[in-house]
């Protein structure tokens, strides 16, 4: 099972994040960014890589301590920007302040919880542990070698929409997720819901 925790995004953001992917769509040619359907679109706290099926309830068990005494929170979607340059633009983002952090700060409730998470879990899992990041929404990965003039075409674009508000989102749960690689579509199916404290 290929695990990862997971902030689910309210339709209304979902919706408006779409429309930017339109927008840069329209902008950039066609082939050189491979854009991330809206319906899978979420902010990813932390990824445990492949599960054996019966560790499940042991990562379920660790997850329900940490989160069981999480406040709610607010997030805010704003701004648009790429991985990991401008000069090389390998992944494009939305970007996500939270409620009483400065952006880019890399800290905050939810940054903390993804880093406890990741503590928590990655010996049952695949992937490294992970070291704080900023929280973000991938909405578009590189579709080809970035050579300078590729990279200037999209990334002329995503500047001019650097500043973009998406609107603020409360957040009062995370999701455990399994996703599923193939020939068909991506899928992204909820395998546990994690509320936070009232």
């Amino acid at each position: 099972m290929r695990l990862f925790f997971a902030i689910d995004i309210p339709i209304d953001i979902k919706s408006r994040i779409a429309t930017v992917q339109d927008e840069l769509r329209a902008s950039i040619p066609d082939g050189y960014l491979r854009f991330v359907s809206p319906d899978l679109l979420h902010v990813t706290l932390s990824f445990l890589g492949e599960v054996a099926a019966d560790r499940l309830q042991e990562v379920i068990a660790r997850a329900q301590s940490i989160t069981s005494a999480c406040a709610p929170t607010k997030i805010n979607f704003q701004g648009i920007g790429c991985f990991p340059a401008w000069r090389s633009p390998q992944v494009l983002w939305v970007g996500v302040d939270e409620d009483g952090a400065p952006p880019t700060s890399f800290k905050g409730p939810m940054t903390n919880l993804g880093n406890d998470l990741s503590r928590a879990c990655s010996s049952l899992g695949s992937a490294e542990p992970e070291s704080s990041t900023l929280l973000h929404v991938t909405i578009a990965r590189s579709n080809t070698k970035m050579t300078p003039d590729r990279a200037k075409a999209v990334a002329a674009p995503v500047a001019a929409q650097s500043w973009t508000d998406l609107g603020e989102s409360k957040v009062s749960e995370i999701l455990l997720f399994e996703s599923t690689l193939g020939k068909g579509p991506t899928r992204h199916d909820v395998v546990a819901r994690f509320p936070f404290k009232a």
